[in-house]
């Protein structure tokens, strides 16, 4: 059974202007046989719901690592604490017209009871997950995401090297799961050769919640029970086309092998637009998820997130990956992002840090 390791280091300086130090949690997984020079990285990254200790994530680390040699990595990224359940904050019900004049009364007359007047009505609720974000930890669905998964693989690279354990520099996987893999995307835009493969089920273009509220919608008893988040991003980002992969793509040397699966029934994904996107760049593959392909196998649905099983899902894909004979690494020196962002990247203390200029175009205070 693969070896499993948990540790905190020094996160990335908040780019927002936060003067906070930040700690970044980052669990890897070891192959039971050890680490040799065929062995590769594997970084995995959920989107909303899922986190470093969700179930299936740890099975997928500990799994994955014995099956295929790999160093399986995943951190506890900036804001995701932001991205989970309902059940994970506190709530506040929320008067809404939709109501009838009768639930409104009995609401007024008995709040404690409100459960049981949800129950027993056939009416929609409101109800506001109270997220308490900050400049200091927010849900950013963006560049501080991004460069928390980087620094994750690169803290993984000195622990091995500290260790003089030789392993595959060439052989850096990403596999990323909704907003996950738009995260990856991400990460490839910041530095172009760090990633040998890309797995994207569902990446988004943009990050929908820039623009909309995210609503979990549960059924109770009668009654439909909407909890809605809104999120500190969507009043900070003046302009979130800066995060829109067609825009970033557009003029881009990629280097990874993506290998993209996409719902053509999903309501946050265009899956045209996204195949114009894959069309438009150097290997990048992407297969259409229609009601023929859901297979019960790894495929359970053709909306957004295709109801994967994530580990056949993996076991599907890794047949087609593409081995490079490159070393996968950090990129140092000014880069462009946008025509109005620039990039100064540098690693001369170990870990790369990224300082940006042209942000206050699209990102307000």
């Amino acid at each position: 059974m693969s070896n499993h390791h948990s540790v905190k280091v020094p996160g990335h300086p908040n780019i927002y202007g936060d003067t906070n130090e930040r700690q970044l949690r980052i669990d890897f997984s070891v192959p039971e046989s050890g680490v040799n020079n065929k062995t590769g990285l594997l970084l995995i990254v959920p989107g909303f719901g899922g986190n470093i200790d969700s179930n299936i994530y740890k099975k997928l680390r500990k799994n994955l690592a014995d099956e295929y040699n790999l160093v399986t990595i995943q951190c506890d990224y900036f804001g995701s604490a932001y991205m989970q359940s309902e059940k994970n904050y506190k709530q506040e019900f929320v008067l809404t017209n939709n109501l009838s004049d009768l639930t409104v009364r009995r609401i007024k007359d008995t709040p404690e009871n409100l459960v049981n007047i949800m129950k027993s009505s056939k009416e929609n609720f409101l109800i506001k997950c109270k997220l308490n974000e900050n400049i200091s930890n927010f849900n950013d669905m963006g560049l501080m995401q991004a460069i928390d998964l980087i620094t994750a693989i690169e803290v993984v690279k000195l622990i091995l090297a500290d260790n003089s354990f030789d392993y595959d520099e060439s052989k850096v996987i990403g596999y990323g799961h909704s907003h996950g893999a738009f995260l990856l995307h991400l990460a490839n835009l910041l530095e172009n050769n760090f990633f040998s493969n890309i797995i994207d089920n569902s990446a988004w273009i943009e990050p929908v919640y820039l623009t909309r509220d995210r609503y979990i919608n549960i059924k109770l008893d009668q009654s439909i029970v909407n909890f809605q988040f809104e999120y500190l991003s969507k009043r900070l980002v003046t302009d979130p086309s800066f995060l829109n992969l067609t825009n970033l793509y557009k003029d881009f040397q990629n280097m990874a092998q993506i290998i993209s699966y996409q719902g053509d029934n999903d309501n946050l994904v265009s899956w045209e637009e996204k195949c114009n996107l894959a069309d438009s760049l150097d290997q990048w593959s992407i297969k259409v998820i229609t009601d023929n392909e859901v297979d019960q196998i790894r495929f359970f649905s053709n909306t957004h997130g295709l109801a994967a099983d994530f580990l056949e899902l993996f076991y599907y894909s890794v047949t087609s990956l593409k081995a490079s004979n490159e070393k996968k690494g950090i990129t140092t020196g000014t880069k462009k992002l946008t025509d109005k962002i620039s990039m100064v990247v540098d690693s001369s203390k170990g870990l790369p840090t990224y300082s940006f200029t042209g942000l206050n175009n699209y990102i307000g205070n």
